[in-house]
């Protein structure tokens, strides 16, 4: 018998579009064994992140950098000190 609590696991997506339409920056959804109601906790979590989202917040400000194609222009300066050396460098 498995007694022992497995740490939780995320999946994260992170899509374009707000394609569920709820106007979220997040969707999180559970795992239901298909034709019941029942919720299993597995701790599986599946996070779909909105990347239309680009209000003032930590999350609109990565999504916003995440559209960027100019680093010089983005947010958070790890991201874009990486897409500048991705950007430059010959290899």
């Amino acid at each position: 018998m498995w007694t022992q609590k497995q740490p939780d696991t995320y999946v994260i997506f992170i899509v374009d579009k707000d394609y569920p339409g709820g106007g979220l920056p997040l969707y999180e959804y559970e795992v239901l064994p298909k034709g019941h109601e029942t919720r299993m906790d597995f701790g599986l979590h599946f996070v779909v992140v909105n990347g239309e989202w680009q209000e003032k917040d930590e999350l609109g400000r990565l999504m916003a950098d995440m559209h960027e194609s100019n680093p010089m222009k983005m947010h958070y300066p790890v991201l874009a000190r990486r897409c500048l050396d991705l950007k430059t460098d010959d290899k």
